[in-house]
């Protein structure tokens, strides 16, 4: 490879170089601000995710706990503590029967299964919803108030196995919490420890953690798929930790770096624990960066390749340039270059010259057309989606609902759903002229309900109706009608609407008995209509002006001049040979 030719290429390479380097620099600090916000967005998540967790076990164990002095209070609940002294045996058993039926329907009715019993310190009886259930003077020492952690020990009788359980006691009367034993009744609200272990299974599934209650003195509550050997390495890095004022941390465990938190249940007072590998959370990043930097590198050698493909096509033509050019140099003016390459630079400028020039005329032609037909769209859409005239639809509906003029109220529904399904429907952007005369005739249909003064009139043959035409023409003209024509005038007004066709045109008439425009007001209509809307040009007129001149050509718009019948009369027009039939 001669010098020259060995500098082009390296000048390339260099350049291939500069322009990675700058875009290597900024993904990596991008992929490092990434990390930082996705970890700061997880670390929220999980936050949102355990406060709405605890929430709904406080809620349920606030709520047993309210159950519990809710059946503390109840009349029939609370002949329980003067029970002993009735001596007819029959009503003393009834109301007992009556007692445990409440017990038992507060417990089932609880997707928890709580069990209680009733118990009556002075005489020492108790009632209980399950059959291992018990009440003595050793439990007497534990009545006090908030939740209360326990195991009860299996006796191989009753119970079977050990049950772990959180308990409530509610006492009355309730100054009695701190002397039980002059309590007329207390009653012991328990619930299984399992309730937690199902909360936790269902909480566990929703996401990529492992959480668990502790409590420093009692241990731990897992979910039934918990990693129990780096939750026993967890709790004892949290022994003799303040609890209270831990929020969240990155502990290694094993080698392994976890993001923990912990927040404190305000009911049980034991905390849910949360642990997730740093590396759960950032691989989905580490896995888009190293595609980056492999792309990156495919990207390299794919431009190498192209460099040293590129260096190969134009090396013969340098080479003899420069050759010549030395001859030149010289002083032989009689050199000239043989090699002729086989392209039409010359023919592909002035060709795509003139290429450029029609293309430029044309987008710009095409792109200003776009931007009348778009915003002639837009403000055909806020004309039609009026929020004024559906509230007074639903006031019209609510009004009639109360009088029990059922047929009105169906008449305006029907009207208005079919009116507002046909004119918000824009994907069909053609459609036959009958469509919209229904649109019309629902549309006028609805103002007549409301107006009783209206009358209207539509005639159109049946060789237009099939005729297709742009979406939305025809209403805003008849809209304008009603409100500029008749719509204030006390004794109500006429609106008619007819289609006539000659060898050259279609026309599309609507025509009003309003007040009419005088020749000014016709004349700054007719001007407004055929410019580009501004601030001072009204939606309808102008729009469906505008948009049949696009669709149909020249020649294609609206007529305005005064009705016979003394309003204004309005022609849709187009030419026969521009409509699509």
């Amino acid at each position: 490879m001669k010098p020259f030719e060995s500098n082009i290429f390296t000048k390339i390479m260099v350049i291939i170089v500069l322009l990675l380097i700058p875009i290597l620099l900024l993904y990596g600090y991008s992929n490092k601000v990434s990390v930082r916000v996705v970890q700061n967005e997880i670390n929220t998540s999980y936050d949102n995710q355990m406060t709405f967790f605890l929430s709904q076990v406080d809620a349920h164990v606030e709520q047993l706990a309210k159950n519990t002095v809710t059946l503390s209070r109840d009349p029939t609940v609370r002949e329980y503590s003067y029970l002993h002294l009735l001596t007819d045996w029959y009503d003393s058993n009834q109301t007992q029967i009556t007692i445990l039926d409440k017990l038992f329907l507060q417990s089932v009715s609880d997707n928890w299964s709580p069990q209680y019993v009733l118990y009556n310190p002075n005489s020492q009886r108790f009632l209980t919803t399950e059959s291992s259930g018990s009440f003595d003077d050793t439990k007497m020492q534990n009545v006090r108030e908030g939740w209360q952690y326990r195991v009860r020990q299996a006796d191989g009788v009753s119970l079977m196995e050990d049950r772990r359980e959180f308990v409530w006691y509610g006492v009355s009367p309730v100054n009695a919490y701190s002397n039980p034993s002059q309590a007329d009744l207390i009653i012991e609200s328990a619930f299984a420890e399992i309730n937690m272990v199902k909360m936790l299974d269902r909480y566990k599934s929703g996401g990529k953690g492992d959480p668990f209650f502790y409590d420093p003195q009692h241990g731990t509550i897992e979910s039934r798929s918990a990693n129990e050997a780096v939750i026993g390495k967890l709790t004892r890095q949290l022994e003799g930790t303040d609890l209270g004022t831990f929020r969240s941390a990155t502990m290694d465990l094993g080698g392994r770096e976890y993001l923990v938190k912990v927040m404190q249940s305000k009911m049980l007072g034991w905390y849910l624990v949360d642990y997730v590998p740093i590396d759960a959370i950032t691989d989905p990043i580490i896995s888009s960066r190293n595609l980056f930097y492999a792309s990156t590198a495919l990207l390299l050698v794919m431009s190498l390749l192209a460099a040293f493909l590129l260096y190969r096509h134009v090396r013969v033509p340098l080479r003899e340039l420069m050759i010549h050019v030395q001859k030149i140099k010289r002083g032989d003016f009689s050199s000239r270059i043989v090699y002729k390459p086989k392209n039409e630079f010359v023919f592909l400028i002035q060709r795509f010259n003139e290429m450029s020039d029609q293309m430029q005329q044309l987008i710009e032609t095409v792109f200003e057309e776009k931007i009348r037909s778009r915003d002639a769209r837009l403000k055909q859409l806020q004309s039609q989606i009026n929020p004024h005239f559906l509230y007074n639809c639903l006031f019209f509906i609510k009004n009639m609902v109360r009088i029990g003029d059922e047929e009105a109220v169906v008449r305006m529904s029907m009207s208005l759903a079919e009116y507002y399904r046909y004119s918000t429907r824009l994907d069909i952007p053609d459609v036959r002229l009958e469509e919209e005369v229904a649109l019309v005739n629902n549309y006028l249909t609805i103002q007549q309900l409301r107006m009783k003064r209206i009358r209207f009139e539509i005639d159109i043959p049946a060789n237009m109706s099939g005729l297709t035409m742009p979406r939305l023409l025809l209403q805003p003209v008849v809209e304008n009608a009603l409100i500029h024509g008749i719509e204030m005038q006390e004794d109500g007004g006429w609106i008619g609407i007819r289609g006539e066709s000659d060898e050259e045109e279609y026309r599309i008439i609507v025509e009003d008995n309003g007040t009419g425009l005088d020749e000014e007001q016709m004349r700054s209509i007719r001007d407004k209509i055929g410019v580009p809307m501004d601030e001072t040009t009204g939606f309808g007129l102008w729009n469906v002006h505008q948009r049949l001149g696009f669709r149909f050509g020249e020649g294609a718009g609206l007529r305005l001049s005064n009705s016979d019948k003394g309003g204004l009369k309005v022609e849709l027009v187009w030419k026969r040979e521009k409509g699509f039939e």
